[in-house]
């Protein structure tokens, strides 16, 4: 016999919709208009739900807390799609898989603006995090006019064609959008005639996979606390200028630094001004985006204002640098 589930005394209604789960949620709210704003009105999540946007290959996916809450997909991969039988409605399909809806579209582009708008009017949040590739750039501005706050986490993903060009125009349309974001990571294939230009504002984490465009200039004008750049032409000279910046007062947020070489770096002579001396310390830095960094040995250097960090150089293709602030030591003192 059916539940008159619309029919449920309120309290009882409220207990049950509390128990699913986001995707459980989503899945629901297909039933009918009635059910999904029951669903909008009783469900209260047991902590801020986050919506991250995947929006790069062959496929949208709209996520939170890990797990998928709805997917877009162009309708060409229907018949390949296993098991469950799909629905016709309107301008899409939809299959109910054991996670989550998959939606069918001829047109993507539609198909990504109709998951978004679904789900954050399901659960009155914002996208907060963004995965796109070059051909989806157009997220940006879009996803950002519907709300008021902005990203925290913008990642510039690699397309599966490979064209440096178009991933070199993408990048800088990332760029030029960066204060958008708190995070940003450009994972792309650049060209070798790609310049890295301009402030990018104040972020928490830059990282760039194509960090042979970023001079010495470019990685003392990035205003962020933590800096990863990967495949670098940096010599041990552009080193030597970085730490003189930072030493003289530049740079002031930065918290950790990692650059990766395309060829092995060794330490050679610090400027004599920089006063780096060496060090047998063994101390672990409490990165706040990831796992704490065992640093053992290495170099020590100490700005203007009293503040010391560390310099490694254990693997010839890798400098780090560790800024001991007043945040890092208290919290290695926990450890």
């Amino acid at each position: 016999m059916p539940w008159p589930i619309l029919r449920t005394p309120t309290v009882a209604l409220s207990e049950v919709i509390n128990l699913l789960e986001p995707n459980e949620i989503v899945t629901a709210s297909f039933c009918s208009q009635n059910f999904k704003r029951l669903l909008k009105r009783h469900y209260q999540p047991s902590s801020k739900l986050e919506l991250s946007l995947k929006n790069a290959g062959s496929c949208t996916e709209l996520c939170g807390r890990g797990r998928m809450l709805m997917s877009a997909r162009h309708i060409s991969e229907l018949n390949g799609a296993a098991t469950h039988k799909s629905i016709g409605i309107n301008e899409y399909k939809i299959k109910f898989g054991w996670d989550c809806p998959i939606l069918y579209f001829e047109d993507r582009v539609m198909g990504t603006k109709m998951i978004v708008e679904l789900v954050t009017d399901l659960f009155s949040s914002d996208i907060r995090r963004m995965i796109i590739d070059r051909n989806s750039t157009w997220a940006i501005d879009w996803v950002l006019s519907r709300q008021e706050k902005p990203l925290s986490d913008l990642n510039l993903h690699m397309a599966d064609e490979e064209d440096t060009v178009a991933e070199d125009e993408a990048a800088k349309y990332v760029f030029r959008n960066a204060s958008t974001t708190k995070i940003l990571v450009i994972t792309v294939n650049l060209s070798e005639n790609f310049q890295f230009a301009g402030q990018l504002g104040s972020l928490t984490d830059f990282s760039i996979w194509g960090g042979h465009s970023v001079t010495c200039d470019n990685l003392m004008n990035i205003d962020a606390t933590s800096i990863c750049v990967c495949h670098s032409r940096l010599r041990f000279a552009d080193i030597n200028s970085f730490l003189g910046h930072w030493r003289s007062g530049g740079s002031a947020r930065l918290e950790v630094v990692h650059v990766f070489f395309q060829e092995n770096t060794f330490p050679e002579v610090f400027d004599a001004d920089l006063e780096v001396v060496e060090t047998d310390e063994v101390r672990v830095y409490p990165c706040s985006y990831g796992t704490p960094i065992e640093l053992r040995g290495g170099y020590s250097i100490q700005r203007m204002d009293g503040v010391k960090a560390t310099i490694n150089f254990n693997h010839p293709r890798m400098f780090l640098m560790a800024v001991w602030n007043e945040r890092a030591v208290q919290m290695e003192n926990r450890f």
